[in-house]
């Protein structure tokens, strides 16, 4: 396995809120956040297209 970069941007600039992490060379995107910020989650860009939630 080779060393590689994993991309994190705070949407509210706090590691506790809502966040989305990337990998490069990876059409991917993990979205994660406190069920406290639901409502922004479900507003994102990210999920107008098909996704996988878990």
């Amino acid at each position: 396995m080779q060393p590689t970069t994993i991309k994190l941007f705070l949407v509210k600039g706090s590691p506790t809120g809502l966040r989305t992490a990337e990998i490069p060379n990876w059409t991917g995107k993990a979205i994660a956040g406190p069920r406290s910020d639901l409502d922004d989650f479900l507003d994102r860009e990210e999920l107008r297209s098909p996704v996988f939630i878990f």
